[in-house]
């Protein structure tokens, strides 16, 4: 039997097991909720898409507890192309082999030269496979890192080990960042790129008092994130809906979904915290670690192959009388895909 690696924090493979699987429930209660079952229920599976922007997190979270990630020159290449391998093979045979393929044959005229292209290039997706937009944002993501390593080891040295300072310089270049995406927001959410970089130069720093945190910090992160949740709830569906299509309604609509935005990422910030508190008292047992075991191994493909059983052109959610059968179908489905997929992107990968 495979035994546990202890060395490795599980409480983070639980943050990124739970943020999987809100993602896959997201579209299944959007697809179903919106589809007739209850608005309620889509309305549930829109609040849960913050799984996401938690996956963001962690990604720069764990990138940004390597001190010496960047030791040798070389090392930067040597990162970005072992991420861009990490990601795209992946991609690159499911988009190649599945979605190519069979929308050409079940759906035709979705795949043309320009979709095709379009995915390839992962610069645009279409329905049924459009959760495939993260792979562009965290490509961007690896491809910063190098220069958010430079620059949080600049900021460190001004900020002369005030901490306050670092975090003051900190919110600064995220309001830039945003600023910057504003400008370019045809191509990149900058509160999408904020989540990986606040994961990278901010958390680190809490890294102890998030280890050593005690019952009082879960209360206040629940408090916390029920205000938040109704700050989504606030922005997206009471006040977008009542502004008034003039000038001062489009600059207030622009406001409202920075609201939304930042609702989000604020939310899926607590909620990192709280899956982390959570994962200390559940990751003692070894049946959880060996399924977290799993799902780090997996979790990856699970995301690429699940959409297509939901939204996609084999969507299950009507294929019974029975809402609780299509979900588990499609979720063993997307399970199973995940699996195959990474078996064969573990051969591309040996190859090279």
């Amino acid at each position: 039997m495979k035994e546990i690696n202890k060395e490795k924090d599980y409480n983070l493979s639980l943050i990124r097991f739970i943020a999987m699987f809100m993602v896959i429930f997201c579209h299944i209660f959007e697809q179903i909720g919106y589809g007739g079952y209850s608005i309620k229920v889509g309305i549930l599976g829109n609040f849960l898409a913050v799984g996401v922007q938690i996956f963001l997190i962690l990604s720069g979270y764990l990138y940004g507890c390597k001190k010496d990630l960047f030791e040798k020159d070389t090392s930067r290449i040597k990162f970005i192309s072992k991420n861009f391998k990490k990601i795209l093979i992946d991609y690159y045979v499911y988009v190649i082999f599945v979605i190519i393929p069979i929308y050409y044959f079940r759906n035709p005229g979705t795949i043309t030269i320009g979709s095709a292209f379009s995915l390839l290039t992962f610069s645009n997706t279409f329905h049924g496979v459009n959760h495939l937009w993260f792979i562009p944002y965290i490509i961007f993501c690896y491809i910063l890192t190098p220069l958010f390593y430079d620059l949080r080891n600049y900021l460190k040295q001004k900020s002369k080990d005030s901490k306050i300072k670092y975090v003051l310089y900190v919110i600064i270049w995220m309001i830039l960042i945003e600023i910057f995406g504003y400008a370019f927001r045809s191509y990149f959410a900058a509160n999408r790129i904020n989540c990986y970089f606040i994961g990278f130069f901010l958390l680190p720093l809490l890294k102890e008092k998030i280890q050593n945190s005690k019952l009082v910090s879960k209360i206040s992160l629940s408090i916390v994130n029920a205000i938040l949740l109704f700050g989504v709830i606030y922005f997206w569906y009471i006040l977008r809906y009542n502004i008034k299509p003039n000038i001062e309604g489009i600059l207030l609509i622009n406001l409202v979904n920075l609201g939304i935005n930042y609702s989000c990422f604020f939310q899926a910030l607590t909620l990192f915290y709280f899956y982390y508190l959570i994962g200390k008292l559940l990751t003692k047992y070894k049946i959880i670690k060996r399924i977290l075991d799993f799902s780090d191994k997996y979790s990856f493909d699970i995301y690429i192959c699940h959409m297509i059983y939901v939204k996609g052109t084999f969507n299950m959610m009507l294929l019974t009388s029975s809402y609780k059968v299509n979900i588990l179908l499609a979720v063993l489905s997307s399970i199973i895909s995940g699996i195959i997929l990474n078996y064969v992107c573990r051969i591309f990968k040996k190859k090279n």
